[in-house]
């Protein structure tokens, strides 16, 4: 059948599946004997695409189990050597109806550390998965902040973007943070073109530093231990620049850290005010250091030099342009910013954690001004 035939008949078959993942997920919880023992092992669900199979035959091993269509037999069978594969028959009706209940027993038969789903999209493909008897429930999805996806995966990645199936298994098996080469390279051609553009005609005599963006989100924060290093350089390099330290309010929850740590030093001033005072600040001033934020975005509209941190976003989302200095670990889990309940690094942010070496660029404005 054609890929679209199924697309439908999986999405006709959620209308059931939605509620049958919800009750599994229940009686696993309420029967922690059906996942006792240990177990060695995965087991991968990946439908449509055999040539996804190609490029994930690093990771297929004799330890893994497959379930696929009919339709990948030859080059799964050519490339890989898994320790067992099911395939299912979509050539008609019955056939697909047969081999998917076929596939369900399969499931349940074996004992896997982890069960990957890799079909995005597929009802089915997360029921399978639901049903297994492994460790750890683990999948890749398409869609943002889905409850089922939360109660089907322990652990899961949203639309990871330039990441290959390989890199996508080995951060689900294991979470750690993993730069991405592809995005690393283009950030690191963003901050050439920084160094080579902009200019300080007068002198940088002006900085202001936002670190909120918003109370909606806390991801995006750079560490107080971080805005102290970022201070320290700014002062080795302009004694005599004016700092400040603005926030929307003093109810932000950086406010009082940043404020205690900093307070010893005289060349900070603490701006808190209404938007229209906000928006002078920001137009009057030399050099923005910020998180990914309104500031980010309203500075470059004033033309004003940025230096963005980012992380759990996007350097590329909004308006991207020459004024802005990204300072970024390319992780390949980003950007997860409102795409899940609970991030793949349980809300911990370590692409936030930035060494001295990734500000530098603090050492070399220097040689920007006249």
């Amino acid at each position: 059948m054609r890929n679209n035939t199924l697309v439908i008949i999986d999405w006709i078959a959620g209308l059931i599946i939605s509620p049958l993942i919800l009750l599994v997920k229940l009686l696993k919880y309420c029967m922690p004997r059906f996942n006792e023992s240990a177990r060695q092992g995965r087991l991968i669900i990946k439908f449509l695409g055999a040539g996804n199979y190609v490029a994930m035959a690093d990771v297929i091993d004799a330890n893994t189990a497959l379930i696929s269509v009919l339709s990948n037999k030859v080059t799964i069978e050519t490339f890989l050597h898994p320790k067992k594969v099911f395939y299912i028959d979509d050539s008609n009706l019955v056939a697909l109806a047969f081999t998917s209940f076929r596939a369900l027993l399969f499931t349940l038969k074996g004992g896997y550390h982890e069960a990957i789903n890799l079909e995005t999209e597929s009802n089915f493909s997360k029921l399978l998965v639901c049903i297994a008897r492994s460790d750890l429930t683990l999948g890749i999805t398409n869609i943002n902040k889905s409850f089922l996806d939360q109660i089907t995966y322990d652990r899961y990645l949203v639309n990871p973007v330039m990441v290959s199936k390989p890199d996508s298994i080995k951060l689900l098996s294991n979470f750690q943070l993993m730069s991405n080469p592809h995005i690393l390279g283009v950030i690191q051609s963003s901050q050439k073109l920084f160094l080579d553009s902009v200019r300080f005609p007068n002198g940088i005599s002006t900085i202001l530093l936002a670190p909120s963006g918003s109370d909606t989100n806390t991801l995006r924060r750079l560490n107080a231990s971080v805005w102290e290093k970022i201070v320290e350089r700014i002062l080795s390099n302009f004694p005599n620049a004016s700092i400040q330290l603005i926030f929307p309010n003093d109810c932000d929850w950086q406010y009082r850290e940043l404020t205690s740590l900093l307070r010893g030093c005289k060349s900070i001033t603490v701006q808190i005010g209404n938007y229209s005072e906000y928006l002078e600040q920001v137009k009057n001033t030399d050099l923005v250091v910020c998180i990914d934020s309104q500031t980010l975005h309203i500075a470059t509209q004033f033309n004003i030099p940025v230096i963005a941190f980012f992380g759990p976003s996007s350097p590329y989302g909004v308006n991207y342009d020459k004024n802005i200095y990204p300072i970024s670990q390319a992780p390949m889990c980003s950007p997860c910013v409102h795409k899940y309940f609970t991030t793949p690094c349980s809300d911990r942010a370590f692409c936030m954690d930035f060494e001295d070496s990734e500000i530098d660029i603090f050492d070399r404005l220097r040689t920007l001004c006249a």
